[in-house]
């Protein structure tokens, strides 16, 4: 089940199991990239895989959302991936 990754985990247990942990926030909620935006709605959806890499705990995140920006040409709302 997806959450938007507020939830507290021990960082060193995942690394040791390899887990992943998928994610789903609101773009709403991520204030920088809402505020560059034409219209802060939708959802970013993504993962994050948790490794060791010479004993230390590693995370790679990968995101992704459909967002929409503001033309430099024309000023009109533009969808965007």
């Amino acid at each position: 089940m997806s959450d938007d990754g507020s939830k507290l985990r021990n960082v060193e247990i995942l690394a040791d199991e390899g887990s992943e942990v998928p994610l789903e926030v609101p773009v709403a909620r991520l204030t920088r990239l809402a505020q560059a935006l034409a219209a802060p709605t939708g959802t970013a959806r993504g993962v994050v895989r948790f490794a060791r890499q010479r004993g230390f705990p590693v995370a790679d995140l990968q995101v992704a959302a459909d967002v929409t920006v503001t033309c430099q040409r024309c000023l009109q709302p533009m969808p965007r991936s």
